[in-house]
C-alpha cells in the first residue's frame, strides 16, 4: 500500500498549482451527507491524505481546499488544450448557471461548459449550487453585458429551485396503488411543482427584460436539462420519491415518468420564454439510459460532449 500524502504538502502542492486533475482525485471523495442537487460537496479521502492528530482542523480547511484544487486542475487542462485558431474570432460568451456549467474539477467529469471552451472563449461565472432566484438578483453577469460585447449569455437554472432542500418531495403525491401505470404519472405531480415552475418563468421573464435592457443584442441560451433517472437511495431524487412511497427499485418505469414529466413541463415554460432574446436548447433524450449519467443528475462527459454540440450549433450561427 503506498505512503499516504502528508495534508501539509497537499496544502503545497495545490496552493502551487502543481497538481492534475488524475493526482487530486485521489485525495478527495464526494462527501454525500452534505451533498445537495446540483451542489457536490467534498472530503479529503482519508485513505489518501494523513491528516493524524489534525482531522478537525483538516475537516474544517477541506472545501477550501477542494475548490482550489478544482480551479488549479481545470486552469491546467485549459492553458495545455490545443485550442482551435477560430477561437479569437468567436463571439464573447458567458456562461452563469449551476452544476450543469460548473462542478468540482476533482471526481466530477467535464461540464458543457468545459468542453465548449476547448473551442470558445467563454467567461464563466457558473458555480454549482446556485438557484435561480440568487443568480438574477446578484446579476455577476452585468459587468459583461454593460460593455456591450456580449454575443451570448448560456444559462443553466432552475433545477435548484425545485429538488434543492427537500422540495422534490413536497411536489409529489403519495403513492396510490390504483395509479401504478407510468401512463397516470401526471397523478403524482402535484400544485406545488406547478406553483415552482410559475416561480421559475416569472425569473427567466425577468432575466430576459434585464439582459434586454443593458445589452439588447445579447441572446440568452437556455436548457431544461434532461431526463434524469432516479435510483434507489439516491440522494438527489431516489429518496425524496421513497419518502412518498415510490421507489424507484420496484417502481423504476413509474419513477421514470414522473420526472420525465417534470422535466417536459419545465421544457414547455422555457420554450414559451420570449423569443426576442432567448433561445432554447432541447437536451432531452441526450444521456439516454442510465449509462449515460455520471449521478442521478449530472451527466457523464461522453453525454456532457454530445450536448455541447448542441450548444455549438447555437453560438457558432
Amino acid at each position: 500500500m503506498a505512503a499516504k500524502l502528508a495534508f501539509s504538502d497537499l496544502v503545497a502542492k495545490i496552493q502551487n498549482k502543481n497538481i492534475s486533475r488524475k493526482e487530486i482525485g485521489l485525495y478527495f471523495v464526494a462527501d454525500e451527507a452534505r451533498s445537495r442537487p446540483f451542489a457536490p460537496a467534498l472530503v479529503l479521502n482519508p485513505s489518501t491524505v494523513d491528516i493524524a492528530g489534525i482531522e478537525r482542523s483538516a475537516r474544517a480547511a477541506a472545501p477550501a481546499l477542494a475548490a482550489e484544487a478544482s480551479v488549479a486542475a481545470k486552469s491546467g487542462r485549459l492553458t495545455t488544450r490545443k485550442r482551435k485558431t477560430a477561437v479569437a474570432a468567436q463571439p464573447t460568451i458567458v456562461a452563469e448557471g449551476d452544476s450543469w456549467f460548473n462542478l468540482p474539477d476533482i471526481i466530477y467529469p467535464d461540464t458543457i461548459v468545459d468542453i465548449l471552451q476547448i473551442n470558445y472563449s467563454i467567461a464563466n461565472i457558473a458555480m454549482y449550487g446556485d438557484e435561480l432566484e440568487h443568480m438574477i438578483l446578484l446579476a455577476e453577469y452585468m459587468p459583461y453585458l454593460a460593455n456591450g460585447n456580449v454575443d451570448f449569455l448560456m444559462f443553466s437554472g432552475g433545477g435548484n429551485d425545485v429538488i434543492g432542500g427537500g422540495a422534490l418531495a413536497n411536489c409529489i403525491n403519495l403513492y396510490d396503488p390504483d395509479h401504478t401505470n407510468p401512463k397516470q404519472a401526471a397523478y403524482y405531480i402535484n400544485a406545488e411543482f406547478e406553483k415552482a415552475l410559475s416561480r421559475i418563468d416569472q425569473l427567466y421573464r425577468s432575466l430576459a427584460a434585464q439582459v434586454r435592457k443593458i445589452s439588447p443584442a445579447t441572446k440568452i441560451v437556455v436548457h431544461g436539462y434532461d431526463y434524469a433517472i432516479p435510483r434507489h437511495e439516491g440522494q438527489f431524487l431516489g429518496k425524496a420519491l421513497q419518502v412518498r412511497g415510490l421507489d424507484p427499485a420496484w417502481d423504476g418505469p413509474l419513477c421514470n415518468a414522473i420526472i420525465a414529466m417534470m422535466i417536459n413541463r419545465f421544457n414547455d415554460r422555457l420554450q414559451k420564454l420570449p423569443s426576442d432574446n432567448v433561445i432554447y436548447v432541447d437536451l432531452r433524450g441526450t444521456a439516454g439510459n442510465v449509462g449515460g449519467w455520471f449521478d442521478e443528475l449530472h451527466p457523464n462527459a461522453a453525454t456532457a460532449r454530445r450536448m455541447a454540440k448542441k450548444f455549438a450549433k447555437v453560438l457558432a450561427a
